[in-house]
């Protein structure tokens, strides 16, 4: 089974920095199915692949094609079709995968819901003071203390 992964959006975010999901999604596919990554720079994007400790690579395609036009990630999953069958893309975009199933191709949408929660927002209003943190500290030293378990 051939699968298609896009790097941005499914494997890291726009910071940079690699999403967890993501990536665990990525290792079991890889584990029984060819899985190509799509990126934009080839050379860039193995680096930092490997950097996050992706070494098991089928196949990096970029967007160096001879012609793009105003849908680049459109255009890398049809270069790919036309390598070869595709059975599914993951896309964190809801557009392509639209377009794409009207073009007959199964599409999965990756959606993080990491920030849904306001608890686990950096912005979130819902922050512990100080205080709060050194009685929680307080009271779990306490309970380890009367722990009958530990002594």
């Amino acid at each position: 089974m051939a699968v298609l992964v896009f790097l941005d959006g499914v494997l890291r975010n726009k910071k940079n920095a690699p999403i967890p999901n993501g990536m665990l999604l990525y290792r079991s596919l890889n584990e029984t199915n060819r899985v190509l990554i799509l990126c934009k720079d080839k050379e860039k994007d193995n680096n930092w692949l490997k950097q996050n400790k992706i070494f098991k690579l089928d196949d990096l395609v970029d967007q160096n094609l001879t012609y793009l036009g105003d849908n680049p990630e459109y255009r890398q999953v049809e270069y790919v079709r036309g390598l070869g069958p595709v059975d599914y893309v993951i896309t964190e975009n809801p557009e392509l995968a639209a377009l794409l199933l009207q073009q007959g191709v199964t599409a999965l949408v990756f959606l993080n819901p990491l920030y849904t929660d306001d608890r686990y927002r950096p912005d979130s209003i819902t922050k512990k003071s100080w205080d709060e943190v050194i009685q929680e500290l307080s009271k779990q030293e306490e309970t380890l203390m009367e722990d009958p378990r530990i002594q």
